[in-house]
């Protein structure tokens, strides 16, 4: 009991924490939220069996890609793991060959940048910012 209530002390001297952002599945969703957000769609295609993937799926979901994406993007994660034909059909669209992979998309379907590779988490700031800094408003 504690235990616990040490642990509850220091999680709240730490101060509030920004809730996690809310990832979309279902591509409509997502650009119907970035609609009405006045916000673009980060498309992010996830396979399971890609360790790549797997950890560029980590940082993205880390507090500083979320900080970066919070406001100017909606994200969408994709599971590509079973490669389906709707997979491919996304792929197709967004011109994506390999896992893992990030495109960044104003919400009229305009690409705004793209990740094709694992990057670390300075170059995936820098490049979420970058991909901001193209929006149109």
């Amino acid at each position: 009991m504690k235990l616990v209530v040490a642990a509850l002390a220091i999680a709240s001297a730490c101060g509030p924490r920004e809730a996690p952002l809310a990832w979309q599945t279902s591509e409509t969703a997502a650009f119907a939220r970035a609609r009405s957000e006045h916000a673009a769609v980060m498309v992010e295609t996830y396979a399971s069996w890609s360790m790549p993937s797997v950890e560029l799926d980590r940082r993205l979901h880390g507090e500083a890609a979320a900080t970066a994406l919070a406001g100017a993007f909606v994200p969408l994660r994709v599971d590509v793991s079973n490669s389906t034909d709707a997979d491919q059909a996304l792929r197709d669209r967004y011109r994506i060959t390999s896992e893992p992979a990030v495109v960044f998309v104003d919400a009229d379907g305009t690409v705004l940048g793209r990740i094709d590779r694992l990057v670390e988490e300075p170059e995936l700031v820098r490049a979420i910012a970058d991909a901001a800094g193209r929006r149109k408003r």
